[in-house]
């Protein structure tokens, strides 16, 4: 490749290894979709120039991507151009030892697809500090974005471990993403950078800080949310649908701090009680329309 951004694409195979394909010089993206009805699996992505791999979503519904061979400053873009969806993105830097380790990520939907047709059923990695997620389209013509109610960019689950503190998201293009659970020590969700609708989901038993963004955004807690979680909304785009955060309460108390809720500028709130009664304060809570309360039993 020469000047500019040059992109080597490959198709029809199962596995990629630089080492095996001659002299890959002056290219900066690598992009392969597998042959059909077959996983991919690239390794050895550190020995090249290139600064960014992109796979291109299978013809057969999930398949799955290993790739752990990642440089620091490296991107991986999933391209959706089909109706199927991918499986697991099994990612890794080739040195992750250091305390402040990236991983990025770029999510290419298709114009007019549903989030499960535009889907990821797994991100999967391991002693990564920060994850950050783009949500774009596949081709962009003029301002087109995935802003249907049923148009998204589907992440169903990212499970990473305790090393895992901080996720940010950007992108004009609608987004659903959960957090699992192993992200045990997650301190910071920052969707700061949508300026479409987000819909999260962090199942963090940690105290995490959550920013969101311009859309109409929807913030699910599970069961975690407590007096140790802020939430601060960055704005709308109508008033009529706003943005909502949803949680299940149980045993939150006034006196021991874990029911003063923190939440800023987000207009509808759900709270839903378990087994056990809960004393919340709204006295850290602003901006909000209507706050619901209702119990499971």
């Amino acid at each position: 490749g020469g000047d500019g951004t040059d992109t080597l694409a490959l198709s029809g195979i199962t596995s990629f290894n630089p080492l095996t394909s001659g002299s890959i010089t002056n290219t900066e993206i690598i992009q392969i979709e597998a042959t059909n009805n077959n996983d991919l699996s690239v390794t050895n992505f550190d020995k090249t120039t290139a600064t960014a791999f992109h796979l291109v979503e299978n013809n057969t519904d999930a398949k799955d991507l290993t790739l752990s061979t990642l440089k620091a400053g490296d991107t991986v873009g999933v391209i959706n151009d089909n109706d199927n969806n991918v499986a697991e993105l099994s990612l890794g830097l080739k040195d992750a030892s250091g305390s402040a380790d990236v991983l990025n990520v770029e999510l290419y939907g298709a114009d007019g697809k549903t989030g499960a047709q535009n889907g990821i059923d797994d991100i999967i990695f391991t002693a990564i500090e920060t994850l950050n997620i783009t949500s774009d389209v596949v081709s962009v013509l003029g301002n087109e974005q995935l802003t249907t109610t049923s148009e998204s960019n589907l992440i169903s689950d990212i499970s990473a471990d305790t090393a895992l503190t901080t996720v940010n998201v950007s992108g004009n293009d609608k987004i659903t993403l959960t957090v699992g659970a192993e992200a045990a020590l997650l301190s910071s969700l920052d969707a700061s950078g949508m300026t479409y609708d987000a819909v999260l989901t962090t199942s963090a038993a940690s105290a995490v800080t959550v920013k969101l963004g311009s859309g109409n955004d929807t913030l699910n807690f599970g069961t975690t949310l407590t007096g140790a979680d802020t939430v601060t909304d960055g704005g709308n785009r109508t008033a009529t649908t706003a943005d909502r955060l949803t949680a299940t309460i149980s045993g939150l108390s006034t006196v021991t701090g874990t029911g003063n809720l923190n939440v800023t500028g987000v207009e509808n709130i759900d709270l839903i009680t378990a087994t056990s009664a809960s004393s919340v304060s709204a006295a850290n809570i602003t901006g909000a329309t209507v706050i619901n309360a209702a119990g499971t039993a």
